[in-house]
């Protein structure tokens, strides 16, 4: 967070400047509310903790994908292979666009670049709220392309069968250090699609899902 006058940052990831060379800064906020504001004002909030943090609550941990979506695009991400790789080093095999802050030429290049590298990707919608309401996922400047669709449905699968088997207390896409599941990551990917789309069929992959 950088500084402004009269304005003390919170928190400041440290460990970011000591591991990395910080080539630009940019400054931008996202609005907190409730226990996340004490919790930090309290000065109990840890970078180091979240990756950690996702995985004790059985989850996977999933890199939030900007793209386009801002301007000009975040040089982290770009171009989008490198991103994958970048993901891929820091031990995250899941990504996550939100269609309608993205035009779908560039929707496709970042689909293509995460499931090539062996990422499994989802569409969020910015539905949030705890109902479960039936969204149509879509590009700023169009309907998301067959190939965007069956990659975001295989990611969604992917992440039911991961919530159902981990609840079951059985290993699912990633274990409890974070790394994929089995020797075969492409076969087990496909065995929890297949999986998932049935959980999903039956109702039970939507039951108290949490990304």
């Amino acid at each position: 967070m950088a500084k402004s006058k009269g304005v003390k940052p919170l928190v400041q990831n440290r460990r970011a400047r000591h591991d990395y060379f910080v080539e630009e800064t940019y400054e931008c906020g996202m609005e907190l509310k409730g226990t996340e504001v004490k919790s930090m004002k309290a000065g109990k909030f840890a970078f180091a903790d979240a990756y950690a943090y996702v995985l004790a609550m059985g989850g996977i941990p999933t890199y939030p994908t900007l793209a386009d979506g801002v301007s000009p695009i975040c040089p982290f991400e770009e171009p989008a292979a490198d991103l994958a790789q970048r993901l891929l080093q820091r031990r995250i095999y899941a990504a996550e666009l939100i269609p309608v802050r993205n035009t779908v030429a560039c929707v496709d290049a970042y689909v293509h670049a995460f499931t090539q590298a062996g990422l499994i990707v989802m569409a969020g919608t910015e539905h949030n709220t705890p109902e479960r309401i039936p969204l149509e996922a879509a590009c700023v400047d169009g309907p998301l392309s067959d190939a965007a669709r069956q990659a975001f449905w295989e990611g969604t699968c992917v992440v039911a069968a991961h919530q159902s088997l981990v609840k079951s207390g059985e290993a699912g896409y990633v274990d409890d250090a974070g790394d994929p599941v089995g020797g075969d990551v492409v076969a087990r990917r496909n065995e929890l699609v297949k999986l998932g789309a049935a959980l999903i069929a039956s109702g039970q992959g939507t039951q108290g899902a949490d990304r």
